[in-house]
């Protein structure tokens, strides 16, 4: 095991500092590189001066303006239906069905050029 010489120790100094085995070998291992990565991280997050805090609260600003934007148009496209006075539903919605009502016809229509419509249907299914 790589992390042996820091559980365990060393008799001899000979064996810690050689360069096949000891400090040198700890040093290019995969949990050494790993622990670097973290903490090169952990400096450079503790210097920008973001915490988890500001990064969670960040996450969800985009998500509340994510779904602001889904939530648009579905309301556009409910209110399209209302405004030509055509059934929202269909009488059959599951995936095989030729005609799945007005309502998710549009947005499946729309969602072959607006990504945002796309995600609608992607998230709900």
């Amino acid at each position: 095991n790589q992390s042996d010489a820091f559980v365990r120790g060393f008799n001899s100094w000979k064996h810690a500092c050689s360069t096949n085995q000891g400090f040198l070998k700890h040093q290019y291992s995969k949990s050494h590189i790993q622990a670097h990565v973290n903490f090169e991280e952990y400096i450079s997050r503790k210097n920008s001066a973001s915490s988890i805090l500001q990064v969670i609260d960040r996450s969800r600003t985009e998500i509340i303006k994510q779904n602001r934007q889904k939530l648009a148009k579905i309301v556009s496209a409910l209110h399209l239906c209302c405004r030509q006075m055509i059934a929202i539903r269909g009488q059959l919605e599951s995936e095989s069905s030729a005609n799945r009502g007005n309502f998710i016809e549009l947005l499946n229509w729309a969602s072959g050029t607006d990504p945002i419509a796309s995600s609608i249907l992607n998230d709900s299914a």
